[in-house]
């Protein structure tokens, strides 16, 4: 389970495919159908969106895990 503070990785397909970019998960959004929904942003580009965690690569953990 990722948490707030983590860095992910998540593709943005507006600028095409293959295309990553880096954010951290600044809050998280429990669904009732049981999948987490979490708030990503990335300050290079400016990018601000919700993502569930299929879409997320965990590049680096608050904690220092991976």
């Amino acid at each position: 389970m990722m948490m707030i503070g983590d860095l992910v990785k998540y593709e943005c397909p507006e600028e095409g495919e293959g295309i990553y970019r880096l954010g951290y998960i600044t809050d998280v959004m429990a669904e009732d159908s049981g999948w987490d929904m979490y708030e990503v942003i990335c300050t290079d580009p400016f990018d601000r969106g919700w993502y569930s965690d299929l879409a997320l690569e965990l590049v680096s953990s608050c904690k220092g895990e991976k």
